[in-house]
């Protein structure tokens, strides 16, 4: 991102993410390596979690404007049920970072037979 739009506007478009994710979870995100976000949405379950990432994900689809410029950038979102799959913590970061890493693949490999 900082290549593209610069450090001060890929910072400033960050910000954005951030806050877009915080207003649609109604919770504190929190900001992992700088691309990375998490949402713990405590107390909801995964139909909360799907809707809500169909929210964000529908907001992705419009640009955003950071200072003079307007940034079209792609988001993937992992979920993940927890306690249910995982059982410690250390298990949940470690299927949310598979998650993320196979929602990738929805965005590089190409869709054939369309």
């Amino acid at each position: 991102m900082n290549d593209t739009f610069g450090a001060e506007n890929a910072e400033a478009l960050l910000e954005e993410m951030e806050k877009l994710l915080a207003e649609k979870t109604e919770v504190e995100v929190i900001n992992g390596n700088g691309v990375e976000m998490v949402a713990l949405l405590d107390g909801r379950d995964m139909t909360d979690a799907i809707r809500i990432s169909g929210e964000v994900l529908e907001r992705f689809s419009h640009s955003f404007r950071v200072g003079e410029t307007r940034c079209l950038c792609k988001a993937q979102i992992g979920l993940l049920e927890y306690p249910g799959l995982a059982q410690t913590p250390e298990d949940a970061l470690l299927y949310l970072d598979r998650a993320v890493r196979e929602a990738e693949k929805l965005w590089t490999e190409p869709v054939s037979g369309v």
